[in-house]
């Protein structure tokens, strides 16, 4: 069953999770750490690799409030598992999540995590995860109803392109754009942008369904990105 609206969007971001100095209000935050097999749960640690306070920045800029949740997969080199990652959307789902914000990707398809995933997407979670625009796909970008989101080089901060291709819907700004933020780029920052807009222009606990069909009414640009002088507009 879908879940019930409210007045705003309850993000979980899973990734490297957030350095506490980065003056982003968060309702709470949890670390999943992979053992040997064996998955820890335990109190957030600051953010060692910078990632999931940038992609976190992000999202807090939307035009609309939002309620965080940090889930802590990433370490400082940017390595984490698929069962860590599952532990983590399960985590997401039990706290109430409307949308999972995932600007990561796992070359390997894993069993937990497609579980984890398909728990999401059965439950009417929207689930946001980065893809690369072009190349071998990733998970679980890579698995069924999931918005596959990537970065568009044509895309200023507040528009956004309908791709629909092989391994990704909608592309946005591929720069995070914030003060003293890293000067990331590329897809996972294109996904951040993509959550932002959603919740910015989308009503909190609209389906997967809604969703994408108001990301596709604004979209600036259709169809992929090419480095081309004609690359088109959207009408």
């Amino acid at each position: 069953m879908p879940r019930k609206r409210e007045s705003l969007w309850r993000v979980a971001v899973i990734d490297s999770g957030i350095d506490p100095q980065a003056e982003v209000a968060v309702r709470t935050a949890r670390r999943f750490e992979d053992l040997d097999g064996q998955i820890l749960a335990g109190d957030a640690r600051p953010d060692g690799a910078g990632h999931g306070t940038t992609i976190t920045r992000i999202i807090a800029s939307a035009a609309r409030p939002v309620e965080l949740l940090i889930g802590q997969v990433l370490d400082r080199h940017g390595r984490c598992t698929a069962a860590a990652v599952a532990a983590a959307v399960e985590w997401a789902l039990s706290g109430e999540a409307q949308l999972l914000h995932l600007s990561l990707g796992l070359r390997a398809d894993r069993v937990v995590l497609a579980e984890s995933i398909a728990h999401a997407v059965r439950s009417g979670v929207l689930v946001v995860c980065a893809a690369p625009a072009r190349g071998a796909p990733v998970f679980p970008a890579a698995y069924p109803g999931v918005l596959r989101a990537t970065g568009d080089a044509r895309c200023s901060r507040d528009e956004i392109a309908a791709l629909d291709t092989r391994t990704a819907d909608f592309g946005a700004c591929v720069a995070a754009g914030l003060q003293g933020s890293a000067a990331a780029r590329g897809a996972s920052i294109g996904a951040a942008h993509v959550s932002r807009l959603i919740i910015s222009h989308v009503e909190a606990g609209s389906s997967p369904a809604t969703v994408r069909a108001a990301l596709a009414a604004r979209a600036a640009f259709r169809g992929p990105e090419r480095h081309a002088p004609d690359a088109a507009r959207a009408p």
